[in-house]
């Protein structure tokens, strides 16, 4: 395993929570972190999650999303 490969298998969650954060930066205004880690732990449960992280109702990258205030869960819970 190349540096670069073992770099990002170990630093894989922080890399993606940075894009996630970043990208719903620069698209709405952001929630508390803590309405953040609720939605996502809804998001997390559900049985509409893919594997990729995104909803299979909207299609969205729901680490992103669930930073934006003005965004909603296609199937109300939250």
């Amino acid at each position: 395993m190349s540096n670069f490969a073992a770099f990002f298998k170990q630093k894989k969650e922080e890399i993606l929570e940075g894009v996630a954060e970043a990208a719903a930066s620069k698209m709405d205004e952001k929630v508390d972190p803590n309405v953040r880690d609720s939605r996502l732990a809804v998001c997390n449960a559900c049985e509409f999650m893919l594997l990729t992280g995104n909803c299979m109702k909207c299609g969205c990258f729901m680490r992103a999303k669930s930073w934006m205030k003005t965004k909603k869960c296609p199937v109300g819970k939250w």
